[in-house]
């Protein structure tokens, strides 16, 4: 997903348009409507899945999400959404925040620019995509190729979560909560 100036003015600071060009293997693979992926063309992490958000605030104007064929679907609303992330047999519980509800994607993407930004590692490997702490070189997750696709290895963190904010700025998208044993 590639966030575009706005038509009307053609300003950086105008209601941003987003482009998706994911959309259709989601669409075709209903097994991965729960799952997260890992996605290097997105550049904001988005949903499908409204029960997966532990705060949520609907857009006062939806956002058009272009695919690839030039069509588009809506962002309707963005949140928080809470993940306990599996890393060997350690579960770590994270919140990404700034995430788009987009209805009609039928799955979930989380951006490789912003976790890069946030202050993550991301590496492609054989073995998968490797998501680790810049700042401690602490592996975070892995997500497994799965048909073309890197697929986390997270569940929604949906019953008692609690934010804990690493780094106070105001582009924070990425806060660590806890290690879960």
């Amino acid at each position: 997903a590639h966030v575009l100036p706005n038509e009307r003015d053609g300003s950086e600071d105008a209601e941003p348009h987003i482009r998706l060009f994911v959309a259709q293997q989601l669409a075709s693979r209903p097994a991965l409507i729960e799952r997260w992926l890992i996605d290097s063309g997105a550049s904001t992490p988005m949903s499908s899945q409204r029960d997966f958000f532990i705060s949520y605030r609907p857009l006062a104007t939806p956002k058009r999400v272009w695919l690839g064929d030039e069509s588009f679907i809506l962002a309707v609303g963005i949140g928080q959404v809470g993940l306990d992330v599996k890393s060997g047999s350690r579960t770590s519980r994270f919140v990404i925040q700034d995430v788009y509800y987009v209805p009609e994607l039928h799955g979930s993407l989380i951006s490789v620019s912003k976790l890069i930004k946030r202050g993550y590692d991301v590496k492609f490997a054989t073995d998968g995509c490797h998501i680790s702490k810049r700042s401690t070189n602490e592996l975070i997750a892995v997500a497994h190729e799965e048909g073309d696709l890197y697929v986390l290895d997270a569940m929604p963190a949906i019953d008692r979560i609690h934010l804990t904010v690493l780094d106070n700025t105001e582009d924070e998208t990425y806060g660590h909560l806890e290690t879960v044993r």
